[in-house]
């Protein structure tokens, strides 16, 4: 089975955006130490993970407010903490 892994740095505070959007096609998505106050997780074919809790394919909390963290992944798990 052949595996890459692509990583994404923010240098910027999150704070400093409005909406921060990750999609996938195909990988997991890890993100720790999020400073959002609004959340949209998306997993179609995974699951998603919120501070340690499991749901099964989608997240949402507080998604009217100002820093929105969007995630999307077709085929893999997201995981938030």
């Amino acid at each position: 089975k052949n595996q890459f892994t692509r990583k994404i740095y923010l240098h910027k505070r999150f704070d400093s955006f409005k909406k921060l959007s990750v999609n996938t096609g195909d990988g997991d998505v890890n993100i720790n130490n999020s400073n959002a106050t609004g959340y949209k997780l998306t997993a179609d074919n995974g699951n998603v993970t919120f501070n340690g809790n499991d749901y099964d394919d989608s997240f949402k909390k507080n998604v009217s407010s100002k820093s929105i963290l969007h995630v999307y992944s077709d085929n893999g798990d997201i995981s938030v903490n």
